[in-house]
């Protein structure tokens, strides 16, 4: 993969993140893209590292900070689907995600 990676299509910050994912071993084709931004594939790489399916944020709607908030949900085995909409802003996200692990506390 590494010599299949055309570095021209990728500003330094997205080629760190391609980096440190081929040197952890993750898929990095999932994120790959130039249509991803640096911080968006840093999301995406985590998410890949602690192997969660992260088909649910690996989309250019969500910003980077969106993208966190999905992945600390699925961290937590939270039900992500009520907050992943790229209509709702990363502090709403958080306070939904605030919200669902409250009420899995009181389970």
């Amino acid at each position: 993969m590494e010599n299949e990676i055309d570095d021209s299509l990728f500003d330094d910050l997205q080629q760190v993140e391609i980096r440190h994912g081929l040197d952890q071993g993750v898929n990095v084709n999932v994120y790959c893209k130039p249509h991803f931004d640096g911080f968006q594939m840093f999301q995406i790489r985590h998410g890949l590292k602690k192997g969660l399916d992260v088909s649910i944020y690996s989309n250019t709607q969500f910003d980077a900070r969106q993208m966190a908030e999905i992945r600390l949900g699925l961290l937590e085995n939270l039900p992500v689907e009520k907050y992943a909409d790229a209509r709702y802003d990363w502090i709403k996200m958080k306070e939904i995600r605030f919200q669902l692990e409250k009420e899995k506390d009181n389970v």
